[in-house]
């Protein structure tokens, strides 16, 4: 969208780019709104106390959402290797402060992306910045529901990460 602005006679254009996040499906929506108040809730905590049971209370609340995304779209925010380029990782922005990726990295196998595979060559296609859509299955905590995988709980509610296996991912244009 351009938008003309005329100020004390001068003519400015000024081009407005959409969010990436605009075009979510619900279901991605939804998801992002419930991690957001819990992000609220937990800042507006004003002690430890307050929030001792805030993690399980969230862990528990995201089974709503089931295991499983269906045409998501995010922002990819990196792409590499690690095992000396045998395994790919990935991951992307759902929210300028939410994460998914892949989690090989934490030791468990069916989150690695092997170097052989369909979904490698995609990712070698990818890059930082770059608009994707992408359908898949979250790895499960004790509970059975989307695994958030920060290393303290600050980080947890501010900008949580949740671990992510991608069976479909593709470049928005």
């Amino acid at each position: 969208m351009r938008y003309a602005l005329a100020a004390s006679g001068l003519l400015l254009l000024a081009t407005c780019s959409p969010s990436p996040y605009a075009d979510q499906p619900e279901s991605q929506k939804k998801f992002v709104e419930f991690l957001h108040t819990w992000r609220s809730t937990w800042g507006s905590a004003i002690n430890s106390i307050q929030k001792e049971n805030m993690p399980q209370a969230r862990d528990n609340g995201l089974c709503q959402f089931g295991k499983s995304a269906s045409n998501w779209v995010g922002v990819v925010e990196s792409v590499g290797t690690f095992y000396g380029g045998k395994f790919a990782s990935i991951n992307i922005k759902i929210a300028p402060d939410i994460t998914v990726r892949t989690g090989g990295d934490l030791g468990d196998d069916k989150f690695k992306i092997d170097r052989g595979s369909q979904m490698f060559k995609t990712l070698s296609q990818l890059g930082e910045g770059m608009k994707v859509t992408f359908s898949g299955f979250f790895g499960l905590n004790d509970n059975g529901c989307a695994r958030e995988v920060s290393l303290t709980n600050n980080g947890a509610f501010n900008d949580p990460e949740f671990i992510f296996s991608f069976s479909h991912l593709e470049r928005k244009l």
